[in-house]
């Protein structure tokens, strides 16, 4: 059995290494509209002007071209917004990633349409978000979404792949994760936990401090989840996790730029003006990534640095420790 298990974590090690090696983009994540039902206090999308929708025949070229269709290592597809299902051609796209791997992320604000949507397109995975008990996600998104989520869940757990994602910040407290844990846990359903963070795209620079620590308060001795567990220590400096993740995983925002990575205002290029795969392979994206990957460790955005930490861990178990450490000396994700 050890055998089988270590031979399974030395050839995902190795898959990591060839899809670096090969250029491959492992995740696209679409931001297809910056429209937005919610108002949500971490997120400001919602008050941007004027409203921008990428067009289906960008998303179209980006599925179709060749740094997301390796023979060996299917790309996966994240459609957001704002809300995802504002977008007036938000059918179209579903179209367009319907044999992809993919999931569709929503706040549930159209509750009836989204039930509808993944019956009609056979959405496979969802999430949706929600940030404590009813009170308290109202107060963080700034409309009464609860009972909307809740229809959701009864509706379609059974015929989609849920999972409701928390986002801690400095408007919801350990009850307010306990409790959406516990109403996941209840449901049958998926949980995962994002922690606020500076994303460019939703700008929130003037309501972020990258030293306050939203999970004061929390009890994380049964907490298994490194994301979690080396938050604390990250602020404090002591969490030293050099980012790989913008050499396989990107964001596209609804102008078509496509930027090097969720935190940094570094822009690779814009898909009205160039094709996916020349601004991914071009000589300038090339010298960026050089420059940053293996040496930042500047945001703990849940889209980058949850790929870090399993990377590494994943290395970890599946190749020689000498290899290993001169891949990343400075990982440090051993936090309690």
């Amino acid at each position: 059995m050890n055998e089988k298990i270590s031979l399974r974590n030395t050839k995902t090690a190795v898959y990591y290494l060839n899809q670096f090696v090969g250029r491959h983009i492992r995740w696209v994540m679409l931001y297809a509209t910056n429209r937005c039902n919610a108002c949500c206090k971490h997120c400001k999308i919602w008050a941007q002007n004027p409203k921008i929708d990428l067009s289906p025949a960008v998303v179209e070229a980006v599925v179709n071209a060749k740094c997301t269709n390796s023979r060996f290592y299917p790309t996966s597809f994240g459609l957001e917004g704002g809300e995802f299902l504002l977008h007036p051609r938000y059918k179209e796209i579903l179209d367009l990633v319907k044999n992809r791997d993919y999931i569709l992320l929503s706040n549930a604000m159209l509750d009836d349409l989204l039930i509808d949507t993944v019956r009609e397109f056979e959405v496979k995975r969802c999430h949706i978000s929600l940030d404590g008990t009813g009170e308290t996600h109202k107060r963080v998104r700034g409309v009464d979404l609860f009972d909307k989520v809740d229809h959701v869940v009864n509706e379609v757990r059974n015929q989609t792949e849920i999972t409701l994602v928390y986002t801690a910040s400095p408007w919801n407290s350990y009850k307010d994760f306990q409790f959406v844990k516990d109403y996941c846990e209840q449901k049958e359903i998926g949980f995962a936990i994002s922690i606020f963070a500076d994303f460019k795209l939703f700008d929130v620079n003037d309501a972020f401090e990258k030293k306050s620590n939203v999970l004061q308060g929390y009890n994380l001795k049964t907490e298994t989840d490194p994301y979690m567990l080396c938050y604390q220590d990250w602020l404090k400096g002591k969490a030293k996790i050099s980012c790989q993740s913008p050499l396989c995983r990107i964001v596209v925002y609804p102008n078509g730029d496509v930027p090097f990575c969720c935190h940094k205002d570094i822009s690779l290029g814009n898909l009205y003006e160039k094709s996916l795969d020349e601004i991914w392979n071009s000589e300038e994206t090339k010298k960026i990534q050089k420059q940053f990957i293996g040496s930042c460790n500047d945001c703990w955005i849940s889209f980058h640095r949850k790929f870090d930490m399993s990377y590494f861990e994943t290395l970890n178990r599946g190749l020689p420790k000498l290899l290993t450490k001169k891949l990343d000396s400075d990982y440090a994700c051993k936090c309690t």
